[in-house]
């Protein structure tokens, strides 16, 4: 009889242990298999945070394409105007400062100031880039996934030099990843009288991704 008591004692210590060792297996397999999950949704989520940024940099180009193509024509007729006058003056059918466009004409040989049209050009062009990406910007809606959010963090113009830092979010399953750059955008310069247009538009480098980051933390 003593036997068969000690070996049910033995059983249920048995079993208490294998079930306490099944419930820590299966424990550590569910906390695993979350953090396995966790570390995707992290992964995931930076990609399409990356994703904004990228969608921020193609409307940065387009931006300043659309930008060079509106200065272009106004600083062409801004030239015809000029060139205008300046054959009114030659003629003496027109003085000097009487006309509108004196300050892009030398007064000694009325010969064009390039220097002045191309800072024209540039004062043109910074000012719609400026006014058309932070347009851009504040209407901004992802092609890629509407989770994404892109903000503008700040912007700056100095001279003809721009400066945005933009900040994308993605957040699904309570997790949010963040990435920040900055763009530096540089007015192109004017190469003027080839042989089809009275000026060409010379770029090098005109759109710059400075400070890449990963922003952690709400």
């Amino acid at each position: 009889m003593n036997d068969k008591g000690g070996t049910l004692v033995l059983t249920v210590y048995t079993m208490a242990i294998i079930l306490m060792l099944g419930s820590s297996v299966m424990a550590t397999s569910v906390l695993s298999h979350q953090m396995r999950s966790t570390n995707a949704t992290y992964v995931d989520n930076a990609y399409l945070s990356e994703a904004g940024l990228d969608e921020a940099y193609a409307l940065a180009i387009l931006t300043y394409h659309q930008a060079i193509e509106i200065a272009s024509e106004k600083s062409n007729a801004l030239l015809d105007s000029i060139v205008q006058d300046q054959i009114a003056i030659q003629s003496d059918s027109l003085d000097y400062y009487h006309s509108t466009y004196f300050t892009y004409l030398d007064h000694a040989s009325l010969a064009l100031k390039q220097n002045v049209l191309d800072q024209t050009f540039k004062d043109y062009f910074s000012t719609l880039y400026y006014e058309s990406y932070l347009a851009c910007i504040e209407t901004f809606q992802s092609q890629i996934d509407e989770g994404i959010q892109v903000v503008l963090v700040s912007a700056t113009m100095s001279g003809n030099k721009l400066w945005f830092l933009l900040q994308s979010t993605y957040k699904e399953h309570g997790i949010p990843r963040h990435h920040q750059f900055e763009l530096q955008v540089i007015p192109p310069n004017l190469s003027y009288f080839q042989a089809d247009d009275p000026f060409d538009l010379l770029t090098d480098s005109a759109i710059m991704i400075l400070n890449w980051r990963i922003v952690y933390g709400e």
